[in-house]
């Protein structure tokens, strides 16, 4: 019994937290027909609570179809994240008009 008693405690002191990356996609190509974004000088960011709205993490488009992607990794399963996206034009940072976006993690 004390062993079985040891073993459970022992237990329930673990975190069993699991991270989890998640990769964003935002499909740049109504921007680019509207002449309101330049994939040549503008970039592509995603912001939100999984990163304090603060840090920018950059979006790349390596194969040129207009889809931005970054993968943000270490993100907590079960946790739900706000986040938006947005692009830097010329110094200006120009934010979707969408409420915040939420994902929670898988």
């Amino acid at each position: 019994m004390k062993i079985l008693m040891t073993m459970l405690v022992a237990l329930m002191a673990l975190n069993f937290t699991v991270a989890q990356t998640v990769e964003f996609n935002v499909n740049m190509s109504v921007q680019m027909k509207r002449g309101l974004f330049n994939p040549a000088t503008d970039q592509v960011y995603v912001r939100g609570s999984f990163n304090d709205w603060s840090t920018n993490n950059q979006m790349e488009d390596p194969n040129n179809d207009s889809i931005y992607t970054v993968s943000i990794s270490n993100l907590t399963v079960g946790e739900t994240h706000f986040f938006k996206f947005f692009y830097l034009r010329g110094g200006t940072e120009v934010w979707e008009n969408d409420p915040n976006r939420e994902v929670t993690v898988a």
